[in-house]
């Protein structure tokens, strides 16, 4: 089934949570993953374990509206899933030659540039799946720290982070909205410059404390927050955790993730 395309959602973006664990997936949560929508587009951040199933057989995604998967590092809860989204993309697609991915368009694939980044997407191959063979125009694509580059419909600056080698967060643009992901952080102030003023940030909290958390989003006073990617000991106990983000957390601007969340950028 393919959504409703109205004014109000070709001018906004939507945002759904389809993974929100750490590391370790749980009954209810799977691993990170982000389905965006903009301009009648649709583009994933980070595939961790079962989301491409979940993303497959989700039947409020239009799978022919796809144009784009970024991945923030290469850890295997936020990229593990990638070769497995591909090729059931390249599946759907040979059985839709009609759409407009296969005959007018592209899927950009964008990875961190590093040797490992290269080495996964050299390694399709072992998966049978060969850019040249997908029935669509593959674009891969190595982004570097402070990049700014296209990705379907939106714009999307790379920013570094220090929590592996390799980790990056983005800002998404699309119009005059601004979405920021975190990816992983080495610290949370990493998030305060990039996510000044944003319209949602969308950020994790599995490698440090909430209340440090709390104090960066205080600095950096986005318009809406969810937290996502959550230790499960905060998970466990997101009642009490609450109140460390006051007065956010009692005026709506601070709430926490959870898997099938869809929220409106508008």
């Amino acid at each position: 089934m393919q959504p409703q395309l109205t004014h109000d959602t070709l001018q906004n973006m939507r945002v759904t949570f389809v993974g929100t664990s750490d590391a370790h997936p749980h009954s209810d949560r799977k691993q990170t993953c982000l389905y965006i929508e903009a301009g009648g587009l649709g583009h994933i951040v980070d595939c961790g374990d079962g989301t491409s199933s979940a993303l497959y057989t989700d039947e409020s995604i239009d799978w022919a509206s796809l144009r784009a998967l970024l991945l923030t590092h290469l850890h295997a809860d936020h990229a593990g899933g990638a070769p497995i989204f591909l090729h059931l993309l390249y599946l759907r697609a040979k059985e839709h030659p009609q759409w407009s991915l296969c005959t007018e368009g592209m899927f950009s694939w964008h990875l961190p540039e590093c040797e490992g980044a290269r080495k996964l997407a050299a390694g399709l191959s072992a998966y049978h799946l060969r850019a040249e063979k997908f029935p669509f125009p593959l674009d891969i694509h190595f982004y570097r720290s402070n990049e700014t580059f296209p990705a379907g419909a939106l714009e999307v600056k790379a920013f570094p982070t220090s929590h592996c080698e390799e980790s990056h967060g983005f800002v998404l643009t699309f119009g005059n909205k601004r979405l920021v992901v975190s990816g992983d952080l080495g610290s949370p102030a990493e998030i305060v410059e990039p996510a000044s003023g944003a319209d949602l940030l969308v950020v994790e909290c599995a490698h440090f404390h909430p209340r440090e958390l709390a104090a960066a989003i205080a600095k950096a006073l986005p318009r809406r927050v969810v937290i996502t990617h959550m230790h499960p000991l905060l998970v466990q106990h997101l009642k009490e955790a609450g109140p460390y983000f006051e007065p956010l957390w009692s005026e709506g601007i601070v709430s926490f993730a959870y898997d099938g969340l869809t929220i409106e950028v508008d």
